[in-house]
């Protein structure tokens, strides 16, 4: 796994397929080409044009998105289904009444979970 850090891009240049194919392919090159198999990226259209530019200079690098990306965006659209959303905020004010500024029914759990399980919570 490498994180080669970031890119600052100039307000001149175009942010298309092929610039920032061309940047990942520095990257790769910089690296050594046998060192990579795979490309991880967001899922933007204009990176999945890029995916298949570096997919065809180098026929053994598969490309593909971040998946704890992707869960994360469908995980916010789920939060948003109106049934998904009442048990959310009804678990968050439960949340709030053990980890809120009252210190008694944090407490009281913390007793318990020691009591049936053996041993101190987190």
């Amino acid at each position: 796994m490498l994180f080669d850090g970031t890119v600052k891009v100039a307000s001149s240049d175009s942010e298309n397929a092929n610039f920032l194919a061309e940047l990942l392919r520095q990257t790769i090159e910089r690296h050594g080409r046998l060192c990579f198999v795979q490309v991880v990226t967001d899922t933007c259209s204009v990176m999945k044009a890029a995916w298949k530019i570096l997919e065809n200079h180098y026929p053994w690098l598969t490309a593909t998105c971040c998946g704890t990306h992707v869960l994360s965006l469908e995980l916010k659209d789920f939060a948003k289904v109106p049934e998904v959303a009442n048990i959310i905020a009804k678990v968050g004010s439960v949340l709030s009444l053990f980890w809120g500024r009252m210190r008694w029914p944090r407490t009281k759990l913390r007793e318990v979970i020691e009591a049936n399980h053996g041993r101190p919570f987190g």
